[in-house]
């Protein structure tokens, strides 16, 4: 843990724990919510968007899928995501790039997420840098109901539906 508490302290720049030919190289990483603003905390249930930007040497260096990958701080894979899962045609060119990724309603429970960055172009790994950013998960109204959610366990948040039928209930 400390580990990590250390790379996160350093600017994603100034990093050389990185794998990959370094031609797009991952300068930044944040995470805006519903506002649209940067922010370090999100609540459960909210619009956030995870931006990445990248620099690339040279400007015409092929970048055709972007991934990331998010982590417990006990260090246990939730989940990871890319560009190709979704049919998504990468498109940013030119020295700076920026790629965005928008996550509706995200349904992690509340608590401290770590974030892994990947970069690939023509097969290669450009850059690959392991707890680029963390992100503070809060509480919020991911059912709905007007109050924030109760998570008695568990990492995610399921959206779910009931019914009941027959019977007589005293």
């Amino acid at each position: 843990m400390n580990q990590m508490s250390d790379r996160l302290a350093i600017d994603l720049d100034m990093r050389t724990d990185r794998d990959g030919d370094q031609t797009v190289r991952v300068v930044g990483v944040y995470f805006a919510g519903p506002d649209g603003q940067p922010s370090g905390r999100i609540a459960s249930g909210d619009n956030v968007t995870v931006v990445i930007r990248c620099r690339a040497e040279p400007a015409d260096t092929v970048a055709d899928l972007i991934a990331l990958s998010c982590w417990a701080v006990d260090g246990t894979k939730l989940f990871h995501i890319d560009t190709a899962l979704t049919g998504h045609t990468v498109r940013a060119g030119g020295r700076d790039r920026e790629y965005r990724c928008r996550l509706p309603d995200l349904s992690l429970a509340p608590g401290r997420y770590v974030w892994n960055v990947a970069v690939y172009g023509v097969g290669a790994v450009r850059d690959h840098i392991y707890s680029a950013a963390t992100l503070e998960v809060g509480s919020g109204d991911y059912y709905r109901t007007g109050r924030d959610a109760e998570t008695p366990g568990g990492t995610f948040l399921v959206r779910h539906e009931w019914a009941s039928k027959g019977g007589r209930y005293d």
